[in-house]
């Protein structure tokens, strides 16, 4: 047999505030795709990183190491860190974090 690995590693217990109908979304959402109300959390979160805006501001930031790590991963984090967060994410990089 092989070993199971945990289905969600790396991840945190939030305690938000959602008005009645946003949860009532993401649980009527979940029921029809089948899909845990968290693992719809984590895909609707995922395209915020398609906004290319926002992705910038991330990128521009003083001392934000950590934060980058967590959001592109430990190899773009250092690149940034090095260019002096001057690099651009291309695509392949954009797809493998998005996925």
């Amino acid at each position: 047999m092989k070993p199971i690995k945990p289905k969600y590693k790396g991840t945190v217990k939030v305690d938000w505030r959602l008005s009645k109908r946003s949860k009532e979304i993401i649980t009527q959402y979940s029921n029809y795709t089948h899909y845990d109300e968290s693992e719809i959390i984590e895909k609707i979160l995922d395209e915020i990183l398609e906004d290319e805006d926002f992705v910038k501001w991330l990128k521009h930031r003083r001392y934000q190491k950590k934060t980058n790590t967590i959001i592109f991963g430990e190899v773009v984090a250092n690149e940034l860190e090095a260019l002096g967060n001057e690099v651009e994410l291309d695509d392949s990089i954009k797809e493998t974090f998005n996925s």
